[in-house]
């Protein structure tokens, strides 16, 4: 957790050399934080019609803390995100010894997320530490046991896995983001390939409908439609397209003028280069997730906060992690740090969506 303050510091000071800045913890309520703060402090009703697009779980917390405690709910909203983002630290390590049984890439997988470009967000009023925090607890509660990468492809015995961890930890998913309802595929494998006789297991294939469900509530209790959620993002997501013309459309800011855009482009790059280790050395399930996720999240016109995103998919750090241990970790860490630096400095200075 300290090394990830202070990435965001340094950052934050190379802001202020090139713009005007606010303070350091006033930055870290800003972007997406203002919309979970006003939420959080007088609901959806009373705010514009797209903070319907920011789901519930992260501003419930911050108003129920904020009732309990004396500080004020921006404090209150930090100090979820930091909890979150420290629990999901300790639990991304647990997957990477689920996958792995490696103390090396434990420790790897952990400096993957913190050295990460988009690192900045588990530490500002965002929901991305609990997004980290319970895909990893899921994917682990689906993957029982330590293994090698072939036995776990090979198939799960549904008997050991923890159902009603995998609802819990799925639901909480759902009901901090979107990409939460992805976790129905690494779920469906399981229970596809394994055909267990018990109810528990195929109930737990709703759990990441809590999120869509919630919010489709919410959204016909202010008088809107049933899928004003997903609509609003339309004018600020675009439209679908296909990823490959969308990497094309990339490539063609990256050498124009829009260079900030173009730099999405390295990103879907490197995601989907982790995502084929993934195929080759993680288990079945997780793969999936992780390539449903990329799919969905580059598939639109506009990647802004592409690179946040990559927290919905913990299993790519340990890939990344299995990647450094074959050499390079110093040039790859001294790289990331520079990124990671950089690209805060950027956000700091309103050039760039965390």
């Amino acid at each position: 957790m300290a090394a990830l303050f202070v990435l965001a510091f340094a950052g934050w000071i190379l802001g202020r050399t090139v713009a005007n800045v606010d303070g350091f913890f006033d930055e870290l309520g800003q972007w997406d934080g203002a919309w979970y703060h006003s939420i959080a402090q007088s609901g959806y009703g009373s705010i514009a019609d797209e903070a319907i697009r920011f789901f519930a779980l992260f501003p419930t917390l911050g108003a129920i803390v904020d009732l309990l405690a004396p500080w004020s709910l921006g404090v209150s909203m930090l100090l979820i995100a930091w909890m979150s983002a420290y629990l999901g630290l300790r639990r991304v390590a647990m997957l990477a010894r689920t996958a792995t049984g490696s103390a090396e890439a434990m420790r790897l997988t952990q400096w993957s997320v913190v050295l990460w470009p988009a690192s900045i967000s588990l530490i500002m009023a965002y929901p991305t530490g609990i997004t980290l925090l319970a895909t990893s607890a899921t994917l682990i509660s689906l993957t029982p046991t330590a293994t090698s990468s072939t036995n776990t492809r090979r198939g799960l015995d549904t008997n050991a896995v923890n159902w009603a961890h995998v609802a819990t930890w799925s639901a909480i998913a759902s009901l901090a983001r979107p990409t939460g309802l992805l976790l129905v595929v690494p779920i469906a494998i399981v229970l596809i390939s394994e055909r267990p006789n018990r109810p528990l297991p195929w109930l737990s294939l709703a759990a990441p409908l809590s999120g869509v469900i919630t919010m489709s509530l919410i959204s016909l209790q202010h008088g809107r439609g049933l899928t004003a959620w997903s609509d609003v993002q339309g004018p600020l997501r675009g439209q679908w397209v296909n990823p490959i013309s969308r990497v094309t459309t990339g490539v063609i800011d990256l050498a124009g003028r829009n260079v900030l855009d173009g730099l999405h482009l390295g990103t879907v790059v490197l995601l989907f280069g982790l995502a084929l280790v993934a195929w080759r050395k993680l288990p079945l399930p997780w793969a999936a997730h992780a390539t449903a996720v990329l799919v969905l999240t580059t598939a639109v016109e506009n990647w802004n906060s592409l690179e946040r995103y990559a927290y919905d998919m913990p299993q790519l750090a340990v890939a990344a992690a299995l990647v450094m241990q074959r050499g390079w970790k110093r040039r790859v860490a001294i790289v990331s740090w520079i990124g990671a630096v950089g690209l805060v400095a950027l956000v700091m200075a309103g050039e760039f969506v965390p």
